[in-house]
């Protein structure tokens, strides 16, 4: 990995939500020291990955496109804290048959692109293609993410992820997005808190990000089925971002009706 692209990631995610101190912000920053260390030392100790179904103790290097359609489980599977670069390849899964049951928990046996134990760093430049959950962290290797105890947290960075059922999932945690793009999936992004940067979220049939918080800047969320931003409370969306439609009501776990919208998209 190149200095100039190590300075990238860091920038893209400790851009995201520098202009407040609060104490949630402040947890915020630790996440991005330690993803920043994270790709600093990625090319040090790096393992290839080469293959569908490989496991990744710390730092995962993808070394060529993957077609992994043939997958049932999990196309790259990652370790608590592990990162994996995608070093400008691909990882292409079978698209998610049933997407609608993938969201609620109980998709049939397309494979997870990426598959992680609560903790873990994807970085780009790369493109996720199809499978059940573009990336998603639960607390084991092989379990559901839906069970429970599984709570996690995913920072994604420099990422295209397209026509899955969840390009992000985190049922009980957090997801950080700098400089993603998320097209043509079931939802974008499911998690407890949702924080997004310099990102564009288009074309979901549902959901572009589904949260009970979420805080959006210089991002695109558009195009929708149903609401770009669906959340529990009040997201906070700057002037630099924009949305179509936007909803509020319970997100846990995606169940839940939305009895109002917030009035900060163009169309609410």
């Amino acid at each position: 990995m190149t200095t100039e692209r190590n300075d990238r990631a860091r920038a893209l995610v400790s851009s995201a939500f520098s202009a407040t101190k609060s104490a949630f912000i402040v947890a915020i920053a630790a996440t991005i020291t330690m993803t920043a260390a994270a790709v600093a030392n990625a090319g040090r100790d790096a393992e290839l990955v080469t293959e569908c179904g490989q496991i990744v103790e710390r730092h995962g290097v993808l070394a060529q496109d993957l077609d992994c359609t043939a997958e049932t489980f999990a196309a790259v599977r990652l370790h608590r804290r592990a990162t994996l670069d995608l070093n400008g390849f691909s990882i292409t899964g079978t698209p998610a048959a049933v997407p609608n049951d993938c969201w609620l928990g109980a998709c049939p046996d397309e494979a997870d692109l990426v598959r992680c134990v609560r903790r873990c760093t994807v970085e780009g430049p790369g493109t996720l293609t199809g499978g059940r959950y573009g990336i998603v962290a639960a607390a084991t290797l092989g379990g559901s993410p839906f069970q429970k105890r599984s709570r996690g947290r995913i920072t994604a960075i420099d990422v295209t992820i397209s026509d899955t059922g969840v390009a992000v999932l985190v049922p009980e945690g957090r997801v950080i997005a700098a400089g993603v793009e998320l097209r043509n999936n079931f939802v974008g992004i499911s998690s407890t808190t949702t924080l997004v940067s310099d990102s564009e979220v288009s074309g979901t049939a549902l959901f572009g990000i589904l949260a009970g918080r979420a805080r959006v800047q210089r991002s695109s969320l558009i195009g929708a089925g149903s609401r770009d931003i669906f959340t529990q409370g009040r997201p906070r969306i700057d002037a630099a971002s924009e949305c179509d439609r936007s909803g509020a009501g319970s997100t846990r776990h995606g169940v839940g009706a939305i009895v109002d919208t917030w009035g900060i998209c163009r169309l609410d």
